[in-house]
Order: structure tokens, then sequence, then C-alpha cells
């Protein structure tokens, strides 16, 4: 009897004041306005959804291990319509509140919206989409909402993963389905994004091909969602993504394993951009095309004597940030021995993974 008495009072204290929310700070003309959309027309609106995707925390915060303090944020809040106009029209729309509303520059659509577009149902198994949509990238962390994902990978953390193009899909059968896209490859201009690369020009029309398949095994027991990728942000250099997402489900265990595999010929993730500075970076791409011709190097040894080319060059631009940013006099001799042992033994691997294919 105490039992139901205090779920009672709980359940009595959490109405009251989820009804107080919703009448706290409203004009009460609200009540007395005529309807945006009458009863008799509400039928057009009971295949739609809003849904309100919010990741909500009390975020605390440590440096070196030491506390420094702790505040209520709203991570994320992304506001989100998707339904059936008809049978054969359905639309998806989802704007992130917690993103600055910037107009981007190829596109002409905020960067906060994540998804706007109109998909055409053209018969029980093909259709077509159009608008703003999400690059249909494989793997099981892309799949998911993004309020469940505490921090991405680097390949989607720095790539634009929300463009504008059009979609063709085709479902095989009913556990089979594989889809085509036509995609901007930025939101943004060549320059915005990549400053400036000595003889790298932008490509008049940045497109992105995404293909991708979708498969059911074992009655779901096993799951893909497999995608090959080719962005051309620049003439003559391609980025290619490869993503091959598997997931297995039984009855009380879910393993999922993501295979991604993003060779650039242009550094759209900034991961190697960030360690080389500008100064320095040309001399890598002059020492790894000496190299190449040099050794009569071929297919992925020489992507390999890149490799191992732009790091002496990397490594002798962090000596010398060290040295004249930080004010070091002198490298320590930890620090140059470890890098030449990286060098040698990333040539090491690279050769002994020729040998091997």
């Amino acid at each position: 009897m105490k039992r139901q008495i205090i779920i009672f009072i709980g359940f009595t204290l959490f109405t009251v004041n989820a009804s107080g929310q919703m009448s706290k700070q409203i004009d009460s003309s609200i009540y007395k306005t005529t309807r945006i959309i009458p009863v008799d027309k509400s039928n057009l609106l009971k295949n739609m959804n809003v849904i309100f995707n919010m990741q909500y925390a009390n975020n605390s915060d440590f440096l070196s291990g030491k506390y420094t303090g702790s505040n209520f944020a709203m991570n994320q809040f992304r506001l989100e319509i998707i339904g059936d106009i008809t049978d054969k029209i359905s639309l998806r729309f989802r704007d992130r509140y917690t993103r600055e509303p910037i107009p981007q520059t190829v596109d002409n659509i905020n960067h906060s919206v994540d998804m706007a577009f109109i998909n055409l149902k053209v018969s029980p198994k093909f259709s077509l989409a159009f608008g703003k949509m999400s690059a249909d990238y494989g793997g099981f962390e892309f799949e998911a909402n993004p309020i469940y994902v505490y921090q991405y990978n680097d390949i989607i953390g720095h790539a634009d993963d929300f463009l504008a193009g059009v979609q063709a899909s085709w479902n095989i059968s009913k556990n089979h389905l594989i889809s085509f896209q036509v995609l901007n490859s930025r939101t943004q201009t060549f320059n915005q994004i990549y400053d400036s690369i000595p003889g790298v020009r932008p490509s008049k029309f940045p497109v992105a091909f995404v293909g991708n398949w979708r498969g059911r095994f074992a009655d779901g027991k096993f799951s893909t969602i497999w995608s090959y990728a080719m962005l051309t942000d620049a003439i003559n250099k391609t980025i290619y993504y490869t993503a091959l997402g598997n997931q297995l489900k039984l009855k009380k265990w879910l393993i999922q394993y993501d295979f991604k595999y993003n060779p650039e010929e242009i550094d759209r993730t900034t991961v190697v951009t960030s360690i080389i500075p500008k100064s320095y970076s040309p001399y890598a791409a002059f020492l790894a095309l000496v190299l190449a011709p040099l050794f009569h190097l071929e297919g992925p040894l020489a992507k390999g004597a890149i490799i191992t080319a732009a790091c002496p060059a990397a490594t002798f631009g962090a000596m010398l940030s060290a040295k004249f940013q930080i004010g070091q006099n002198s490298v320590p001799p930890q620090i140059l021995a470890s890098n030449i042992f990286g060098i040698f033994s990333m040539g090491f691997w690279i050769f002994l993974a020729e040998k091997m294919a």
C-alpha cells in the first residue's frame, strides 16, 4: 500500500510540473486564434511525426585529472519532421539548434540543417530523393542517431556529412537495398576549406559519387551497410572513402564492426596538415616526387615512399617549430631518436606489406 501511494504522489507531481511548463511564458491569445490547420484538413498530418532529438546532460570537466567544473548543457538538440504527405511523396527535415545557422556558400542553406529533402516513390521498389540529405556512407557508427554518439572518428568528424544532391534507391528484395547518390562534395568553397594550395586548382563542379548496399542475412542475424565514395574537391585530386559496416545480432549480444579506408590525394581531414607547418609542406611533396622515380617504385610502395618522405619533413618542421615558437635551444635527444626510429619503422612496415601483397 505504501508503495502504491508513493507512486501515485510522484505521478501527480510530475503531471503538475509538466502542465506548468506547457503554460509558462506563453501568450494567452494562442488559445483564441484560428488553427493553422483546420480539423477537417488534419488528415494531411496523420502520417507526419515531430521528433525532439535531445542530448541533455550535466557536463563535468577535468584537466590533467583535476576537476575544473560542471554545468548543465544541451549538447545536442535536433528538431525533426518526418513522414508521408501522400502514398508516393514523403519528406524529412531536421535542424540542429546547437549549431550556428550560417548559410553555406555552395548549397545556400544553413549549416545547422542536416536534412531537407523530398522522397518520391516511383514504384514499389524504386524511389528518388531531392534536396539536402545525409551522405549514404556505410558503417553502423554513422547510421546511429547522432544524439547517441559521444565522439565520431576523424573521417566523419572532419567531413561534410550532409550534402545537397539527388539519390536513387532500389529495393532488390526485402533483404537487400542499393542506392546511388550524386552530391556536392562540400558545402563551402575550396578556399574556405583549404585556403590556398600551390599547384592545386578547385573543381568547377565539386561532386561526390556515393554507392551503398544494405543487406540482411539469416533473418537479420547478420547485416551489412557497405559503401564506396569518390569526392572531387580539386582538379585531378580525388578523395576515396570505403566504409564496410557489419553487424551480428544474437539473442543477448549485438556486435558491430566498421572498417573504414580513406586515402586522400588532398588532405580533407586535416590530419597531416595539422602536423606539418605550411612553410614545410611543399618540401614533403618534393621529396616524395623525387623518391618514387629514383627507386622505381609503383603502386602502394610509391605511396609508402610519399609517407616516408613526408615524415622527415614533418619531423624537421616540428623540431623547428618547437625551437623557434616555444623557445627551445635544442631538440631533446629522446625526441629526435624516437622520430628517426618512427621513420625507419614506417619504411619497414611498408616494405613488408608490399611483399605480403
